[in-house]
């Protein structure tokens, strides 16, 4: 059970790492809203609505992060953590 997650810390660091400082602040309830359909019904529900529900900025901008956590084989749960930080992390100030 540690090892499994210290694998997740681990895919979660280079994740963080990979999205990086971009100074873009996102809405805080498309954030929640994108993290809620993400934990219900997965990635492509919530890249989904972020497709409808975003300007360009935005849209980009969370589908390229959901990418990098789902390339990087983080579950929905962890990724929900990084969208629920996502303004912080790319503050700089993680």
């Amino acid at each position: 059970m540690e090892k499994k997650m210290d694998l997740s810390r681990e895919r979660m660091g280079k994740a963080i790492e990979e999205i990086g400082v971009t100074g873009i602040h996102i809405d805080e309830a498309l954030l929640t809203d994108a993290r809620k359909i993400l934990l219900e019904k997965g990635y492509a529900a919530s890249e989904l609505f972020i497709t409808q529900s975003t300007a360009s900025l935005e849209r980009d901008e969370l589908l390229r992060v959901l990418k990098i956590c789902e390339n990087g084989q983080l579950n929905p749960e962890l990724s929900a953590g990084v969208l629920k930080n996502l303004n912080m992390i790319e503050s700089g100030n993680w």
